[in-house]
């Protein structure tokens, strides 16, 4: 029991190195690929995208893809053989409570596929935020001469905080809007 313990242990620290080490060469050559696109639009983006939104994409959203590029993917492969692996058992022991259960997959699917369409719309929205906060923080450093010439250390500090709480209460009202729960009972209607 224990050399199996050792053997899974040994088989999970290579299986998370390999996948590391790949995403690591994903993600860099993402950063290049990214920081070559920017760089080579025209100028009117850079009137409309601001330093910060466009460096925030450039080191979060790219480290964002790391995850997906390394333990997500090792999870996936390892939940399919498990998938396979306990459907075998569960015909092995009973096919028709297994068919009950295969009949029942398809809609928590369904209702997974919709969660995740609305947590991906909240997250790029929760992304836009933080592009709008880098960018302040980045022109208020950048220009601190200027900032400190003209005193206004106090201000740039309230904007931030005002910024920073209207993120907040932003991020806060699209989660509201975003989570729907169903109202049952009389006359309710289902909402999703």
């Amino acid at each position: 029991l224990l050399l199996a313990m050792a053997g899974g242990t040994l088989c999970a620290f290579v299986r998370s190195f390999i996948f590391n080490a790949a995403g690591e060469r994903v993600v860099a050559r993402l950063r290049i690929m990214l920081f070559r696109a920017i760089i080579s639009q025209e100028i009117g983006l850079f009137d409309r995208r601001k330093t910060g939104e466009l460096l925030s994409r450039l080191s979060s959203d790219t480290t964002s893809l790391q995850d997906v590029a390394t333990s997500q993917v090792s999870m996936f492969f390892r939940g399919v053989i498990q998938l396979l692996f306990n459907a075998f058992i569960m015909f092995y022991t009973s096919w028709k409570l297994t068919l009950v259960v295969f009949g029942v997959v398809p809609l928590v699917v369904i209702c997974i596929a919709m969660y995740g369409r609305r947590v991906r719309k909240v997250a790029t929205q929760y992304s836009d935020a933080l592009g709008l906060a880098a960018d302040t923080a980045q022109e208020s450093i950048s220009n601190i001469r200027t900032v400190r010439s003209f005193a206004g250390e106090g201000k740039i500090i309230d904007e931030a905080q005002s910024a920073e709480g209207g993120q907040r209460e932003k991020r806060a009202a699209c989660l509201r809007r975003e989570r729907r729960w169903p109202r049952g009972g009389r006359g309710g209607r289902q909402r999703w």
